[in-house]
């Protein structure tokens, strides 16, 4: 690690709830442990003044994806062994979903950009099904160029390729985004974004990000913008619009300010997200931009999500920018993704998994056997008309109370029963998991237990 006037800690986070923090100074190095037997999420960040950095991360779990975001500060797509040596410097990580921010990219060069990248992950991956989204802003003037100022790339990994269901970018090269499918009332949103810095005073060329996101925006009829205020405006547009339509959100962003400063602040507010380092390393956050071996001074880089994923995070980290790859920290954390999908190992889902093969059957009898069991068990359990009775009664009253909460709980715990004995009895395969259909059915009533309750 280069040797800096600033003192800092570097964390070794391991698993089973061990914390190791070492003081990185001129003085002999000294090691704080702390253990969390219950392994709940706690924070990483010990009692001191200084800031820590991760220099080490937890292996991950099969329940797990893990977040991983990095300013690159250029994605050199048309050299070969720099773009291998790049990726490559990532998979240490672990990485489930790969942000690559300020890519300096024209990715409408799909052969000298995307292709590149695709296929090295793929070999790195032993893959052929790397989920990429990228974002530029497309000018006429410069479309014959491989170079183009801000963008970002995002890829999702193994093994959770399979539940991409959409994606798409902003025009102006901001954030680029995939979607994903939890069950059948709720998606996960995974993006990556970039708000530009200020106006640059020394530029005549005119051709950085925030001029050309600048002359974007003209031509959408605005007539003096603010690339980083409008940034704020069309973001929170946009994840309103889909909140309601029942997404959640995850993103990794270079906001160019700090976590604390009110532009932040603001649109977390407008939007009802929540900062996932709150968690973990809630006081004196450490720098995430570096110039050479020198730090700069704020924690610039964020990752952000629902306040209904908040409980299903176990680890967020930030790295000393100074030993990766770009001049920025990489960042992210570690999400409990088979708690939201009911899945004990998330590499069920993946199609090139023999695993995944185990969950689904296609026998005919035994699929009418527990759907005949199924309408009967409701039946005799009157389930229908206690859950009509129960909501015509709270939309009467305009409220839920404790002992409705109650008999929601019962009923729901009812179909659980009734679902789960009845695939015993119509399948006996011995044992094994709940198969995906019926996983999805099971999170579907949970979500609707938590929608009845709002």
């Amino acid at each position: 690690m280069p040797a800096s006037d600033i003192d800092v800690e570097a964390t070794t986070e391991e698993p089973h709830g061990t914390t190791t923090a070492t003081t990185m100074n001129n003085a002999t190095p000294t090691t704080t442990t702390t253990t969390n037997p219950s392994q709940a999420p706690t924070s990483t960040h010990t009692n001191t003044e200084k800031p820590q950095y991760t220099i080490q991360l937890p292996a991950l779990s099969p329940k797990h994806i893990r977040f991983t975001y990095c300013n690159v500060n250029g994605l050199k797509t048309d050299c070969p062994a720099e773009l291998e040596n790049l990726l490559t410097s990532f998979l240490p990580h672990s990485p489930t979903i790969l942000g690559l921010i300020e890519t300096q990219r024209n990715w409408k060069n799909y052969e000298k950009t995307v292709s590149p990248i695709r296929r090295h992950m793929n070999a790195l991956q032993n893959t052929k099904t790397t989920k990429i989204a990228t974002s530029h802003c497309y000018e006429e003037h410069t479309k014959s160029n491989i170079y183009q100022p801000g963008g970002v790339a995002q890829m999702i990994l193994k093994p959770i390729q399979s539940l991409v269901t959409d994606v798409d970018s902003d025009k102006l090269g901001r954030w680029a985004w995939q979607e994903l499918r939890l069950d059948g009332t709720r998606t996960l949103i995974v993006m990556t974004a970039y708000r530009t810095c200020d106006e640059p005073t020394n530029s005549t060329a005119q051709t950085t990000a925030w001029h050309q996101q600048y002359r974007g925006l003209r031509k959408r009829g605005i007539e003096a913008p603010d690339p980083k205020t409008e940034f704020y405006n069309d973001l929170t547009k946009f994840i309103q619009r889909r909140q309601r339509e029942g997404a959640l959100f995850v993103i990794g962003m270079d906001a160019n300010e700090a976590h604390d400063h009110d532009d932040v602040l603001d649109f977390m507010c407008e939007t009802e997200l929540v900062d996932v380092f709150d968690d973990f390393i809630p006081d004196n956050r450490p720098p995430t931009f570096a110039k050479g071996d020198k730090l700069g001074k704020k924690q610039i880089d964020h990752l952000l999500c629902s306040v209904d994923l908040l409980p299903y995070w176990t680890n967020a980290h930030i790295m000393d920018p100074r030993v990766g790859p770009g001049d920025h920290s990489t960042f992210g954390g570690d999400l409990n993704l088979g708690a939201l999908l009911g899945q004990a190992d998330l590499r069920g889902i993946d199609p090139t998994s023999n695993n995944s093969r185990l969950l689904v059957s296609t026998d005919v009898k035994a699929r009418q056997k527990y759907l005949s069991r199924l309408r009967q068990q409701h039946g005799a359990h009157n389930l229908s008309d206690r859950m009509r009775r129960l909501r015509e009664r709270c939309n009467l009253t305009k409220k839920c109370t404790a002992n409705d909460e109650n008999i929601f709980q019962a009923i729901c715990e009812q179909l659980y029963t009734t679902a789960l004995s009845s695939e015993t009895v119509c399948k006996r395969v011995g044992p094994r998991p709940w198969s995906n259909p019926f996983q999805r059915a099971g999170k579907a009533v949970q979500y609707a237990r938590k929608a009845f309750t709002i």
